[in-house]
């Protein structure tokens, strides 16, 4: 059996024949040649560099099209749900010139949707 990693400390067996037999031993090959030095490290460098650096763009993409389409989705669920007299007050929130005017604002909708209410102390916090 081919066994990159010599030291038992590094990787137990487990996890090496989980590597092994989950991913057909390719990336794991990839990595040793990677980390060995030598000039397979300077080979496998050059030839890696690319596809790894195309595929950390192509997951930052696919995140970055998850998170535009969540807060699409968020967007679109605060428009159904929201009242229109909440959708007037946040509009007057970001429209706002000034901080007297925008603290106005912001404490018509708090009154609005009844956060203005100072809540009682807890039990469990220490005074």
């Amino acid at each position: 059996m081919f066994a990159p990693f010599a030291h038992p400390q590094l990787f137990s067996r487990n996890l090496f024949v989980f590597l092994w037999r989950s991913m057909g031993g390719f990336l794991l090959l990839v990595v040793a040649i990677t980390i060995t030095p030598g000039i397979l490290h300077t080979l496998s460098g050059r030839v890696l560099r690319w596809p790894i650096l195309l595929l950390t763009y192509a997951q930052i993409l696919a995140e970055l099209t998850v998170y535009i389409a969540v807060r699409g989705m968020i967007h679109a669920l605060e428009f159904v749900f929201t009242s229109k007299k909440h959708r007037k007050l946040r509009v007057k929130i970001q429209s706002s010139e000034d901080y007297q005017a925008w603290y106005k604002a912001c404490s018509e909708l708090d009154e609005s949707q009844g956060r203005n209410q100072v809540s009682r102390p807890s039990i469990f916090i220490s005074a």
